[in-house]
C-alpha cells in the first residue's frame, strides 16, 4: 500500500488551483495537471525503487495506492505510472476527496489500464469538483465514484462515466469545504 498525504501548506494549495495541463506522452491526446504531475515526479524514483524492492521480496503482490485530497490526485498518478512500469502487476487505486487530474482521454486511459479504481466522495465535498468540468478547462474524472451521503450511512457506486450527474455532481454549484474535512473521521483528528 502506497499512501499520499493531502495538502499541508500554502504551496500545495497554490498548486491545487493551477489548472494548467501538460501532455502525458504515454497516451494519445492525454493531458495531465502540470502541478500534480510535477509533485509526483519529485517522488517517483523513490516510489519505483521501493515498489521494485517489495515486489522482489513478495512476488505476486499487488499494488494499492491511496490518498486524500492532493494525496488522492498523487495516488491516481502513482497508480497509473506504476501500472505502466510494472505492467504485469495488479494495481488498485482508492482515493478520498481527490480532484480531477486530467482530460477525458487521460481518464479513459486510466480506466482501461486499472479496472479497480475507486474515488470516494463525501456528499458535497468541493475538491472532487476541481479543476472544474467546464469546456474552458477540459478536466474529467476517472470512474468509479463511491458517493457517500452526509452522515456516511448510505453510499452509491456511480456509473463508469466518471462524471455521473446523479452522484456528487448533482449538487452543482452548492459544494462544501466542510465535507472535504470529514471522511469517516475528521481529517485533522489524531486518529487520522
Amino acid at each position: 500500500i502506497i499512501s499520499f498525504r493531502g495538502s499541508q501548506n500554502i504551496q500545495n494549495w497554490v498548486e491545487n488551483f493551477n489548472f494548467e495541463k501538460v501532455p502525458y506522452v504515454y497516451c494519445l491526446r492525454c493531458e495531465i495537471h502540470a502541478g500534480f504531475f510535477a509533485d509526483y515526479a519529485a517522488v517517483a524514483t523513490t516510489v519505483n525503487n521501493k515498489v521494485q524492492n517489495l515486489l522482489n521480496k513478495y512476488p505476486g503482490a499487488r499494488i494499492v495506492t491511496t490518498g486524500h485530497s492532493l494525496g488522492g490526485a498523487l495516488a491516481t498518478i502513482a497508480g497509473m505510472e506504476l501500472r505502466r512500469i510494472f505492467y504485469n502487476v495488479e494495481v488498485e487505486i482508492h482515493n478520498y476527496g481527490a480532484p480531477r487530474i486530467g482530460n477525458v482521454h487521460l481518464s479513459k486511459h486510466i480506466n482501461n489500464k486499472i479496472p479497480n479504481i475507486y474515488r470516494v466522495v463525501h456528499h458535497k465535498d468541493i475538491v472532487p469538483h476541481l479543476p472544474p468540468d467546464l469546456p474552458e478547462f477540459e478536466y474529467h474524472h476517472t470512474a468509479y465514484e463511491i458517493f457517500w451521503d452526509l452522515d456516511f450511512t448510505e453510499y452509491k457506486t456511480c456509473d463508469a462515466s466518471g462524471e455521473d450527474k446523479s452522484c456528487s455532481n448533482k449538487f452543482f454549484p452548492e459544494y462544501s469545504t466542510s465535507d472535504h474535512d470529514t471522511y469517516f473521521i475528521k481529517m485533522s483528528s489524531p486518529k487520522c
